[in-house]
């Protein structure tokens, strides 16, 4: 007989994407709404009886599907205004997709590969040592320039 799926956790994913979503477009109160991230992060790290390349793969395939449709989408639009081809790549799309909004999906996957590690109790707190490490050395987010969205 097959385990029965929590729906806390789909309605807690839902609800995360919408603080993504929300974050996202810009709207009002886009700052609260960058708690999802976090979120999503802790519910993609439960355990799971599905085995890592399974959640992965749920993930990148979409990610694929995405970033194929809109670079064919970019390169139409390319075409139809005269310009080359693949002039609107860059070389960081390999790992956020060929939209902006895609990079949470690698992300993501991530985050479910290391998922394992992070629930080690040693190596859970040898990441809270090295994140303690990194703030003491560059400061905290706000004053980290590469972290835009801080």
């Amino acid at each position: 007989m097959e385990e029965e799926r929590n729906a806390s956790i789909d309605y807690g994913l839902f609800l995360a994407a919408l603080g993504m979503t929300w974050f996202g477009i810009n709207a009002p109160g886009q700052r609260i709404a960058y708690i999802a991230l976090p979120f999503i992060l802790v519910l993609l790290m439960m355990p799971s009886t599905r085995t890592l390349g399974a959640r992965a793969r749920r993930l990148l395939v979409p990610f694929l599907t995405w970033s194929i449709i809109f670079g064919m989408l970019h390169t139409a639009l390319s075409l139809k205004t005269n310009d080359p081809p693949f002039s609107w790549w860059e070389m960081d799309m390999l790992l956020s997709g060929t939209w902006s909004h895609l990079w949470i999906l690698p992300f993501a996957v991530v985050a479910i590969l290391l998922s394992p590690w992070f629930q080690h109790p040693i190596a859970s707190m040898g990441a809270a040592w090295i994140a303690a490490l990194v703030f003491v050395v560059k400061g905290p987010p706000a004053a980290i320039e590469a972290m835009g969205c801080w």
